[in-house]
């Protein structure tokens, strides 16, 4: 048995434009912890971002598909340690989302997110993070975002990080309505706070966030279902080894409502390839491969390169499975599987 499971990426165009308002500094000093730590009063994060949806709105916008980024510097928050033991302090910019403007929801996938201060017909929320030093991706999982200070010398903790916003579709989304949004408040108060003491210095500020999301729906549609379960219910090694094995046909439609648009399709496997130019595939039996072919050209589907095309209404790209044998061995008798995913993409 062979499942066939297809995708289509919306297209990843996102105009980012980032407008970093910074107001006058917060000084606090000879606090409990013997620690002198200034913050930017008010931060506000603008941008505008162009997000799609599926015509169908069975692809649902998901973490880091869309991104907004705010890079955290000394200017941020920066801490002197003022007492002798300078070694026990572990200090962190934190954001209390609480006391900013958006409710607490979820995204689709059940993550903690940040739900917009309107009825929301766009079905959008906000998860909050951070990316650390080797790129990762951390998003909250409650009300409190904590990015580590870095210590630079015996003395002095400064912010060096990346806060991070990511749009994704809210939990239960379906029949987005396209549009433009517009999104504006406080996202959270800033604090710092001290692991060691377990102690939060508060009213260092607040960072705003001023948003316009342009939602579009996809320009194409995959009309056929996403998911194919293709079986060979009579198959022998005999009619393998001799290289007349049936056929079986994935039907693939797709229809795209824009002129021309350009469209990309990637092809992966779970279990591994032979010959990624030439199509064939292994299964989960020894000596046994799949070989795939595009219908319409009936030229090998490449694992290695995409297949490029321009599509302007309905097109079907069906591929072609034939069972094969990849070595000399013995095909031994009973069920084998693999799954291949299609990935559409457009610009």
């Amino acid at each position: 048995m062979m499942d066939i499971f297809m995708k289509i990426k919306s297209p990843l165009l996102i105009m980012l434009l980032l407008f970093l308002v910074h107001s006058s500094q917060v000084f606090a000093e000879d606090t409990p912890d013997a620690l002198a730590c200034n913050a930017l009063a008010m931060v506000t994060i603008t941008g505008t971002v162009n997000a799609y949806v599926s015509q169908d709105s069975t692809d649902l916008i998901s973490e880091g598909d869309y991104i907004i980024t705010y890079p955290l510097t000394s200017r941020d928050m920066k801490c002197i340690a003022l007492d002798t033991e300078t070694d026990e302090h572990e200090l962190y910019y934190s954001l209390n989302l609480g006391g900013g403007i958006f409710k607490p929801g979820s995204s689709a996938s059940g993550q903690y997110a940040l739900l917009p201060n309107t009825d929301d017909p766009e079905k959008l929320a906000f998860m909050v993070g951070y990316e650390s030093s080797d790129g990762g991706r951390n998003y909250v999982t409650d009300n409190r975002l904590n990015i580590k200070l870095d210590q630079i010398d015996q003395k002095t903790y400064v912010a060096d990080s990346t806060m991070i916003l990511s749009i994704v579709s809210s939990q239960g989304a379906t029949s987005a309505l396209p549009g433009t949004y517009h999104y504006s408040g406080t996202l959270g108060q800033i604090e710092m706070y001290d692991k060691t003491t377990n102690d939060y210095q508060k009213n260092y500020g607040k960072v705003n966030i001023n948003l316009t999301v342009n939602l579009k729906a996809t320009s194409c549609l995959v009309t056929t279902d996403k998911t194919i379960n293709i079986r060979w219910d009579a198959l022998t090694s005999k009619d393998i080894i001799n290289n007349v094995a049936d056929e079986k046909v994935a039907a693939i439609g797709v229809t795209c409502n824009d002129s021309q648009t350009p469209v990309k399709m990637s092809v992966a496997t779970s279990n591994g390839y032979v010959d990624a130019n030439g199509g064939i595939i292994k299964t989960s039996r020894e000596n046994l491969g799949l070989k795939l072919t595009w219908e319409d050209t009936a030229q090998p589907v490449s694992f290695s390169e995409p297949r490029t095309d321009t599509l302007k209404g309905n097109k079907n790209y069906n591929i072609v499975a034939k069972p094969v044998r990849y070595n000399d061995g013995a095909i031994a008798l009973g069920e084998f599987a693999n799954t291949v995913t299609v990935s559409f993409e457009y610009r």
